[in-house]
């Protein structure tokens, strides 16, 4: 991970990235709730992908990556997608694609219409919610409250890691992301969700003005997998929808085999 490791500056704000190098299109990849841009390192070394420019972002108060300190407006669905606009911005790409994993997938959906020049949307693990559709989306577990609660006790942790990945080697690692990020990133994001600062992602779909694709975990312990059903791909022929299997919600780290198999796919489709 060393060789890709550096730093860029946002604002006043110290971020952490990972970062090939090539000269390729740009594919940005953020991370989900209490993660880090190591979540997206498994892509780096997948041959579908080895021509582009692959380029991983700790989100503000994750990783490395500083700490908001104006938590109410950067803590939340809206405040993720402003962020992913000001890298974006960091980096003037002609052309690029946008990988969201979980949260950081809602947050592209619901600020689509910002990111001109965006070729293509991977939304990995995050179909389209909204406020009403949320008992749907979600599988009730007591795990997740643990997603938006700021201190957690061991047992708490490894419950929510766990969560996260169908395999016992990459619990450390995603058990860590927790540890690292700033605990009131997620009170604060489940604050703002209660709050109603959530758009109807659904309707977002129909003023897309790029493909998107929908990554499905077929093991995700938080969405329902029934749910990506309900998605209307007739809006589009650039919706899609597809499946990746032998992975729970961390699907980049658990299966980036696969994951980096459909992405390759999809661009090559819309370019």
């Amino acid at each position: 991970m060393e060789q890709y490791k550096t730093e860029i500056v946002i604002g006043n704000y110290k971020v952490e990235v990972l970062d090939n190098g090539k000269s390729g299109d740009l594919i940005l990849i953020f991370n989900h709730n209490s993660g880090a841009a190591i979540s997206g390192l498994g892509l780096f070394n997948e041959n579908a992908l080895s021509e582009y420019r692959l380029v991983s972002v700790s989100l503000l108060g994750h990783g490395t990556s500083a700490r908001s300190t104006n938590t109410n407006r950067d803590y939340s669905i809206s405040g993720i997608g402003n962020f992913i606009l000001d890298v974006v911005n960091y980096y003037k790409p002609n052309k690029y694609w946008l990988i969201g994993q979980s949260a950081s997938g809602h947050a592209i959906i619901e600020a689509h219409n910002l990111f001109e020049r965006c070729s293509g949307i991977i939304s990995v693990c995050a179909p389209p919610i909204s406020l009403e559709a949320l008992e749907k989306a979600f599988i009730p577990s007591a795990v997740v409250p643990l997603l938006f609660q700021e201190e957690l006790s061991e047992i708490e942790l490894k419950n929510v890691a766990s969560a996260f990945t169908i395999f016992e080697k990459n619990i450390p690692l995603i058990a860590k992301g927790f540890t690292q990020c700033d605990p009131l990133f997620r009170s604060g994001l489940g604050r703002s969700i209660k709050d109603g600062r959530l758009l109807d992602e659904k309707k977002c779909l129909k003023s897309l003005k790029c493909p998107i694709i929908f990554i499905r975990a077929d093991k995700d312990s938080f969405i329902d997998s029934g749910y990506y059903d309900s998605i209307n791909t007739s809006i589009d022929s650039s919706i899609e929808i597809k499946n990746v299997f032998s992975s729970g919600h961390a699907a980049l780290i658990d299966n980036p085999h696969q994951c980096a198999e459909i992405i390759a796919g999809f661009i090559s489709r819309h370019k």
